[in-house]
């Protein structure tokens, strides 16, 4: 996305946006964990991945749009109107395509088509929302870098990205920003450097980004040295994840003064446990000095997380070494990476496949359906919800709630559409079954269909809020509303599959 975004060619740059991109083919990834299981289950002869993608739907919704407003610190958020009108209808256009392939519960390969077709039409129209909106509105002036550039740190010059760390999060919230540190109101926090302090300058805590949201520098976690200029701090945001700065500096040689000045301050009392300075590696090697850092410097709950974390970051190191973006030099491997992560989104999606189907199997409560639309849309979707909800910590709520519009619609069209697809052409078969037949008994608990007006009637309730009292916001109340209102849908079904006989 970064290469694009630089390129000469305007239809690069364009899809190097961080709005274009992380809506278009960084959905392909957003949305792989919601594709791959409905793929897997549909192999299985299994109703569990439509479940997982459509609670996946409900809950991005209102948990994501609901967290969002409520974390938000400035309310009501306001919303981008183009954009967000641009997504309703949208979503809408694919429930509706949704509840006409399904009217016979029967998919064909020609309503199939008919959805991927219409997914493709929503990446064409958002890579022309920009020329829409200047249609629409004129156009807008292009924003003004401030005087002085980037971001000075501990006394060097470099340029700050920040990556906030979630599924979507990385696609639509990620963006390049100036920062810059300040001490504030409230004092010092972390010790002054020598050559500082000599110099009559006060320290910094950290760095402001939006309004009273800081990153102090107690927080700091990890040090990593990409490259030429390049290091990556990574600040601990507790539950919600973590926030990382690509600072770019001018020369390697600066880059060293930046990464020596940090060390020295690592060595207060509580950085000097809790931060990480080392170089990058993509081997498995890094895994095994990971683990050893986080078992030995954390709680229980740490070590718990480093000893889980340390078989999946081993397998993924083991694989993907030799194409890990994460390093300059290999940066141009974006493809075999990218593809190289999708394999194991797929694997990870067929072993959450296959527990669902052992658990329905022992324990007949649980059904698919029912482990689909709660649990497994849950799991899903809830780094979603994190990384939204950090995002709205920073002002950056819009983004946010675009999150749960552009998932929504992607999950219709690629998550839903794709699989069936894929599996009518390997099976040869012209039609597959999804959904009850009419005349026919129903299935225990709720059905598709059932599922697909829940999605209908959460987005009325979103726009209904959306345009009252005041259009294209949302505040805090509704947020709280939402978030009842999803609650409620987890009794209801629940309820549903408890009193079947």
């Amino acid at each position: 996305m970064d290469r694009m975004g630089s390129s000469k060619n305007k239809w690069l740059q364009r899809l190097g946006n961080p709005g274009v991109a992380g809506a278009t083919f960084m959905a392909l990834g957003a949305n792989g964990p919601e594709l791959f299981t409905n793929l897997f289950s549909i192999y299985a002869g299994s109703d569990g991945g439509i479940g997982v993608v459509i609670g996946s739907e409900i809950f991005n919704l209102l948990v994501i749009i609901g967290a969002s407003s409520i974390c938000s610190k400035v309310t009501p958020i306001v919303l981008e109107k183009i954009s967000f009108a641009r997504d309703v209808l949208y979503y809408a256009f694919s429930i509706a395509l949704l509840l006409w392939a399904l009217a016979d519960a029967y998919i064909s390969r020609y309503e199939a088509t008919v959805m991927l077709m219409a997914g493709l039409s929503y990446w064409i129209v958002v890579y022309f929302t920009p020329d829409i909106a200047d249609k629409i509105t004129g156009p807008q002036p292009e924003a003004v870098e401030a005087a002085g550039g980037g971001a000075k740190i501990r006394g060097v010059d470099v340029e700050v990205e920040i990556i906030y760390h979630a599924r979507m999060a990385d696609g639509h919230g990620h963006q390049a920003d100036h920062v810059k540190m300040e001490a504030t109101p409230i004092g010092i926090l972390a010790p002054e450097l020598d050559h500082e302090a000599e110099a009559g300058k006060r320290g910094s805590v950290g760095f402001e980004l939006m309004g009273d949201q800081m990153l102090l520098y107690k927080d700091l976690s990890e040090v990593v040295v990409v490259g030429e200029g390049v290091l990556l701090m990574s600040f601990n945001k507790g539950t919600l994840g973590e926030v990382t700065f690509k600072c770019k500096a001018s020369s390697g040689e600066q880059r060293d003064i930046l990464l020596e000045n940090l060390k020295q301050h690592a060595r207060s009392d509580k950085v000097k446990e809790s931060t990480w300075i080392h170089d990058y590696d993509a081997t498995c090697m890094n895994s095994i000095k990971t683990f050893k850092h986080h078992f030995s410097h954390g709680g229980t709950l740490d070590k718990i997380h480093a000893v889980l974390e340390l078989f999946i970051d081993f397998a993924l190191s083991l694989t993907l070494f030799w194409c890990d973006v994460k390093d300059i030099n290999k940066e141009k491997r974006w493809i075999p990476c990218f593809m190289g992560a999708m394999f194991w989104l797929a694997a990870f999606s067929f072993a959450m496949v296959q527990v669902m189907n052992e658990i329905s199997a022992n324990i007949a409560f649980f059904t698919p359906m029912l482990l689909g639309v709660t649990f497994g849309a849950i799991g899903t979707s809830l780094p979603n919800a994190m990384g939204s909800v950090m995002m709205a910590q920073q002002g950056k709520s819009a983004a946010a709630i675009g999150n749960a519009f552009g998932s929504n619609v992607q999950n219709v069209f690629l998550a839903m559409a794709g699989p069936w697809m894929i599996y009518m052409c390997t099976s040869g078969d012209e039609k597959i079954l999804q959904g009850t037949l009419p005349g026919t008994p129903p299935p225990p608990g709720q059905s598709i269909s059932e599922g697909v007006v829940w999605m209908l009637g959460t987005l009325i309730l979103v726009v209904f809020c959306a345009i009252l009292p005041e259009t294209c916001t949302f505040s805090t109340v509704y947020g709280y509303l939402f978030i009842v209102v999803y609650v409620g849908y987890l009794g209801w079904t629940t309820y549903e599959f408890a009193s079947v006989k």
